[in-house]
Formats: C-alpha cells, structure tokens, sequence
C-alpha cells in the first residue's frame, strides 16, 4: 500500500495565494500604515509651520512699529519708576518732612512709623519688591497753612498717598490740629541702597533735638510733648508780624469767647509771665502780656481754673517771614502748684526762635 504525499496544483496555487494576501496585509500594517500616519503628521505639521510663517511674515511687516512701540515702553516703564522712590528711609523722610514744615508754617508734633508692608513683586525682575511705608503725623497750624501742608504731602516728588486726616479747629487760637495718616511707595530690589541722607544743622547746633534758646529744669525732645497740641490748658500763640491776627496771643483752653485772653501786636519783644499756683486739686493761673494783666483785677491772687490729671502750656510759634519780622517772647514761667507744668513749642523759627524762657521757677519740663 502506498501512500501519495505530493501536493497538488490546486492547493499549490490555494498556498501562494494566502501567501500573497499575507504578505500584502504584512506590507499594509507594516509598511503602508506607518507610511499614512506619517503623511498625516507631516500634513499636521506642515500647517502649524504655515500658521507660524503667516504670524512671523505679519510681524517683519510691522517690525519698525513694534521696535518703536517696544522702546517707547521702555521709556514709559523707567518714567513711571520715577515716582517710586529706588529704596526708603526713615531719616531722609524726617528730613524731607521737616523741610515742609518749615516752608508751609506749620508744626509737626510726631511722627510715627509702621512696619513697611509688600505690596507688589515684579514677575519679570528677581528680587524687586514694591513697598508701603505708612506712617501718622500730628501737626498743628492755621488754616491755610495746613491746606499747604496737605499740599504738599501729594507734591513730594516720590510717590506718597494721603490716606486719612483728622483736624480739630480751635476757636480761640484759630489753630488746627490732628493728624495725618500717609502711605509713602518706594521699590526695594538687589540694587537698592536708599536715598542718601542729608541733614543741615543751624550753625552752632550740635544736636538735632537741642536748642539753647530755652532754659528749664528739663530739656526734652517735642516728640514726647506732642500730645499738647491737642490737650492743653493754656496756650502762647506767636505769629508773623503780617499776620491777620494779632502778634502776640494768650489765652486758656475751651475759650472761645477770647473772654480769658490777652493780646499784643506790635514788631518786636514782648515780656510774658505766666504764674499756676495751688495744691491738692485747686489751682489758680494768671498771666502778663506787656502791660495788660489776666485777670485784670486782683492779678495776684490769679483766677481758679482745673488742669485735669496734667498741667500743660502750648506754645505755637512760626517761622519768620524775614529779617524785618522782630516778634518775639520772652518768658517767665513761675509754677509754684504741686503739678508738674509742662511745656511744649511747637513750630518756633530753627535759626531766630520766637521763644526764649529766660526765666522759671518751680517743676518745669520744655519740649521742643
């Protein structure tokens, strides 16, 4: 028995044919597919590099403008830092602010700092920081010399922000007093040293908070004295010889009827003697002004008056207007109560002062 192991032409030919088709499917899979993916990426690619050539050929046409347009930012940018102080500090402020007082006349009692606060971080400059320095002012001045003053404030030529004022006006006295809260921006970054610091002293002053011009039994700095601008109980008003008002005035505190003062106007010295006497809660006060005496009737025994838990003197002096402006006073100061008198002078000329104790007696404490 044999068996007949030869393939026959038919299935020969079944053979070649599922060959073929295989090898077509291998070539579709492997080859042809592949090829079509990568058509379509090219196609993907190719219009992304289309939209890229558009933009960039849009661009080359408006080159000059976006040049001109790009510098001109530039420009902008560094005018605007102007206004920003490049670093801050608390002395050229002081400095600066004090140089305001005495332009505009009016008299600064404190000034307090706050703790600067970020406000604004650059995301294209490492290490740049916008600042706010806020800090509160006590003053005190006449009407429209504190107009000037807030003024001012806006004009300093960094960039400041006047964020709330509270004035209190005095009748008798025609004085405003309060204080004023400002926000001062400047731009802290790697490069920054600050402003330099540059503090005139008058000739012959070695001390910022020192002037010889009053004597007492002690000599302070105004600052501690400030609170007096605003809680006093009788107050010296020294005003420029072209004032509206009288030279000289005198009076005590809640007197709006002017019925407790005295006053002087001439250009030149005036002698002033103010006397507080008593204990234990009663107290009497009476004063000279040239040749006028409050009370005007039995001026020695002084008329009762309540100091309240502390005894205080505002004197508010000015600037003077020139060499031909002479008003000035001299002092006698007798404090024979059991209370300390404290007295606070407020805004006197730097290098001529209005003001001169020339005399005290008794507990008696002059901030300056």
């Amino acid at each position: 028995m044999s068996t007949n192991m030869e393939i026959s032409d038919r299935d020969k030919q079944l053979i070649y044919i599922v060959a073929a088709l295989a090898i077509i499917a291998a070539a579709y899979f492997f080859g042809f597919k592949n090829f079509m993916d990568q058509r379509d990426a090219y196609k993907s690619q190719e219009q992304q590099y289309r939209d890229e050539y558009s933009t960039l050929i849009e661009h080359q046409r408006n080159r000059e403008q976006y040049v001109a347009m790009t510098a001109q930012y530039k420009l902008d940018r560094e005018e605007l830092l102007t206004y920003y102080e490049d670093g801050y500090n608390q002395e050229n402020m002081i400095k600066t602010l004090s140089d305001i007082e005495t332009e505009d006349k009016v008299a600064i009692g404190e000034i307090g700092f706050v703790q600067p606060v970020a406000v604004y971080t650059f995301k294209t400059e490492e290490g740049k920081v916008g600042v706010s320095n806020a800090m509160n002012i006590t003053f005190a001045g006449d009407y429209e010399a504190v107009k000037k003053y807030l003024a001012s404030l806006l004009a300093i030529k960094s960039k400041v922000k006047i964020v709330g004022v509270d004035i209190r006006y005095d009748e008798l006295l025609q004085v405003c007093a309060g204080t004023i809260s400002i926000e001062h921006y400047s731009i802290y970054g790697p490069e920054s040293v600050g402003p330099k610091t540059v503090i005139d002293l008058p000739v012959g002053v070695d001390n910022i908070f020192d002037s010889n011009a009053v004597t007492s039994n002690v000599h302070t700095t105004g600052a501690n004295g400030s609170y007096i601008l605003t809680d006093y109980d009788a107050c010296v008003l020294i005003n420029p010889d072209e004032s509206t008002i009288d030279s000289v005035i005198v009076g005590t505190t809640n007197d709006s009827k002017a019925k407790d003062s005295l006053s002087y106007d001439k250009n030149d010295t005036v002698d002033l003697t103010i006397t507080v006497d008593g204990k234990d809660g009663k107290y009497t006060i009476s004063y000279k002004l040239g040749e006028d005496t409050y009370p005007s009737k039995n001026y020695e025994k002084g008329v009762s008056f309540d100091p309240g838990e502390t005894l205080d003197l505002l004197v508010q002096s000015s600037v003077r207007d020139g060499n031909k402006d002479k008003v000035s006073v001299k002092a006698t100061l007798i404090n024979n109560s059991d209370m300390d008198l404290n007295v606070l002078v407020s805004g006197d000329d730097t290098v001529s002062p209005r003001f001169e104790a020339v005399k005290r007696e008794g507990e008696i404490t002059i901030y300056r």
